[in-house]
């Protein structure tokens, strides 16, 4: 994993205490985690680490769930230059946006993270949602 991948997932780690009791704005308030990254960013960290780090992500919130079922998802902010992660305990048709959502595999997810797509400017208008259902 690139040098600055894996010290924004050692921070994360000692940083984030998950939230999984309270209502779904409660929890994706305090549950929200997020990167600057910009698509040079992307092609200097290269696909293999960014992989690696978004799937270390998920390992650490699947490490501090505490038994209780939880929602990871990770998406790429276009506006404000940022891949973000959460986590909630909710449906997986639940996710608490207010735009049509898009959920979609690993490797479409990452294709879609080095062409700097959101999936809301595109010709569907629907934001581009990675996750993985954490029980």
């Amino acid at each position: 994993m690139n040098d600055q991948l894996a010290q924004w997932l050692s921070e994360f780690d000692g940083e984030i205490a998950l939230n999984t009791e309270g209502d779904v704005l409660s929890q994706t308030t305090d549950n929200m985690f997020s990167i600057g990254a910009s698509q040079q960013c992307f092609e200097k960290w290269g696909a293999s680490s960014v992989r690696e780090f978004i799937l270390a992500c998920r390992d650490m919130v699947d490490r501090k769930r505490m038994e209780s079922p939880i929602l990871f998802y990770s998406w790429l902010d276009e506006q404000a230059m940022q891949l973000r992660f959460c986590a909630a305990n909710v449906a997986e048709n639940e996710l608490p946006f207010r735009c049509d959502v898009s959920h979609c595999e690993l490797d479409r997810f990452l294709e879609s993270l080095f062409r700097y797509e959101s999936g809301l400017s595109c010709k569907e208008a629907k934001l581009l949602v990675w996750r993985a259902w954490l029980a």
